[in-house]
């Protein structure tokens, strides 16, 4: 089955719930198995404002972010970044109108890298498990490094490079964001604060601010998938199973602190989510 960022909705993001599972009791001499199933849910959306009299009061007049999230049975994590830009008048980013959409790609294809380089390094270093953490920093910095990189190659030379601010929605440990996705209701809702940081690609540092966040996204094109995977090192393997329905290009509404998503004419924003189930099965030799 095809595996393009389009069918495999967000697979990077539900890969890591399935990871996150690989834990197995050692036991001499022999072998275990260890089969977990549930469900999560995620989403990915990013955006442009256009801000020329400076209501935001942030350096720059286009600001240009995503914001992805994945809720499964060990918590809830949201990850994103806004690059910020002094553009000329009249300057497009992109030419208008599929900037959201390109970005949404390109962040599932950049986690998606991310989470095959670690897999290859824990395979090849002969390790008997998988290291969740492992495989969800992977997947952060190669998102800190390529998405921002990507969004300034996609501006027209008009437009200027200021900074790129780095969003989270944990602190000290604690989630500062939740979300909820309804399929049958066809809704996504993100509620609670964010933690803006500073710093260049890949380096978050000090922290600019904690504003509010209070996202929708509505309807949209929905597509089932289903999708395996099956891997092995010299002492184990794993496999694991996945099918959901996703949603893309629904209506986005809501603001994060002062920047609303629908409250300008100019505003552009894309979006999707979905809830997926999955088996997965982990087995080792000693």
């Amino acid at each position: 089955m095809s595996n393009t960022p389009s069918k495999r909705a967000f697979a990077s993001a539900m890969s890591l719930a399935l990871l996150a599972s690989v834990l197995w009791a050692p036991a001499a001499n022999a072998g275990s198995t260890y089969r977990a199933k549930g469900n999560g849910s995620q989403f990915w959306v990013s955006w442009t404002e256009y801000d020329p009299d400076d209501l935001l009061r942030i350096p720059g007049n286009v600001h240009v972010g995503y914001l992805s999230g994945y809720d499964e049975q060990y918590g809830i994590f949201l990850y994103g970044n806004v690059t910020d830009f002094d553009c000329d008048p009249g300057e497009v980013p992109w030419g208008g109108g599929h900037g959201g959409e390109a970005v949404v790609i390109e962040g599932q294809a950049s986690a998606d890298a991310g989470e095959a380089k670690a897999l290859d390094k824990i395979i090849a270093s002969g390790a008997k498990s998988i290291e969740a953490e492992t495989v969800v920093d992977a997947i952060l910095s190669n998102l800190e490094n390529d998405v921002p990189e990507f969004i300034e190659e996609e501006f027209p030379p008009a437009c200027d490079y200021i900074q790129d601010r780095f969003l989270s929605a944990e602190e000290d440990g604690t989630a500062t964001a939740t979300f909820t996705v309804d399929t049958k209701k066809e809704t996504l809702t993100v509620s609670g604060y964010l933690v803006v940081s500073e710093g260049g690609h890949g380096e978050p540092s000090g922290v600019l601010g904690r504003p509010p966040i209070s996202m929708t996204i509505t309807g949209g094109d929905w597509q089932k998938y289903e999708s395996s995977y099956k891997g092995s090192g010299k002492d184990y393997s794993y496999s694991y199973w996945q099918k959901g329905t996703d949603f893309y290009g629904g209506a986005v509404s809501g603001r994060i602190g002062g920047m609303g998503f629908d409250d300008d004419a100019d505003d552009e924003s894309f979006g999707g989510f979905g809830s997926f189930s999955y088996r997965t099965v982990e087995r080792i030799r000693f």
